[in-house]
């Protein structure tokens, strides 16, 4: 719940499994667009927030506020990649075995995205069982087929962080935040990048309580996390990414340095590749192929 009264924050994520927010009565209450200044949100995000759950039934009952995402981190004393030309291959290259970091959580998401290219089979593996299992069968054999390439799986921070740092990991599937966490500690020996086929991307929203009370409030707040002045200070100050264009216009320069390299100065974030809603039956089939590909 967040500390501003009237204001709760809402993640599609949590939409994954059996749960979906629209399915608690009453929870939530639909948001005035009226109120809203929404022009400033990358039209990209907003327009896929509303496929993520923040439209239900004709109605707005969220709106997006920050993103994450995981792409790819690497040690630029061994590799000389360029934003914009990355791709989810290039930690599979020959020259990597061996030393390259994954979350197996993830991994067969992001192999899937690999192979599939556009995101289109993966997309309409959610809502079809049989397909799924064709999908996560192919990244599982390419998982397979590659593990010798990894040096180190990780689940956490800690472990991302001393994937690269203790362990000599040159290249690997990292979130955003270490990844840029380790680019400043580095003195810029690491970096993070998103892949050209999209990097794996979660959303964050705000929405009202259907008891609220301040909502003149709330909407005030919403208004100016959606400005370029709020979503920089925003950035500034947790380090997540705001959905506001332009809003890393509000970073030092080093930052502003690393996100414009992250995101090809912008032209990656049209291309994010985010997770969906999850029915039960994909979640527990893909912790299945998860399990498989661990104990390969």
């Amino acid at each position: 719940m967040c500390p501003f009264k009237g204001l709760t924050r809402l993640s599609p994520r949590l939409c994954r499994g059996s749960f979906n927010w629209h399915a608690a009565e009453g929870l939530l209450r639909p948001i005035d667009e009226s109120r809203l200044d929404l022009d400033s949100i990358y039209p990209t995000i907003l327009e896929q927030s509303d496929n993520l759950g923040t439209i239900y039934r004709g109605k707005r009952y969220a709106v997006p506020f920050s993103w994450g995402a995981e792409g790819l981190s690497f040690d630029s004393t061994v590799h000389d990649y360029q934003s914009g030309g990355v791709s989810w291959s290039d930690q599979w290259s020959l020259e990597n075995k061996g030393f390259v970091a994954t979350r197996p959580r993830s991994a067969l998401t992001s192999m899937a995205l690999m192979i599939d290219g556009t995101g289109e089979r993966l997309d309409s593996a959610y809502v079809n069982e049989e397909l799924a299992r064709e999908v996560f069968g192919e990244a599982l054999l390419f998982g397979i087929e590659h593990k010798s390439y990894i040096r180190q799986f990780w689940n956490d921070v800690e472990g991302l962080t001393s994937a690269f740092t203790l362990n000599n990991c040159v290249i690997g599937q990292s979130w955003s935040g270490v990844g840029f966490d380790l680019w400043k500690n580095s003195k810029s020996k690491f970096k993070f990048v998103a892949p050209k086929e999209g990097a794996l991307s979660w959303l964050n929203t705000m929405a009202l309580p259907a008891g609220a009370q301040n909502t003149d409030r709330a909407y005030e707040l919403i208004n100016w996390l959606s400005s370029v002045k709020g979503g920089g200070m925003f950035m500034a100050h947790t380090g997540h990414n705001s959905v506001v264009v332009g809003a890393e216009s509000g970073l030092d320069l080093a930052s502003r340095d690393r996100f414009d390299f992250a995101y090809n100065s912008g032209q990656s974030i049209e291309n994010l590749y985010w997770w969906k809603p999850e029915p039960k039956w994909f979640q527990d089939l893909r912790n299945l192929y998860v399990k498989k590909y661990k104990a390969a």
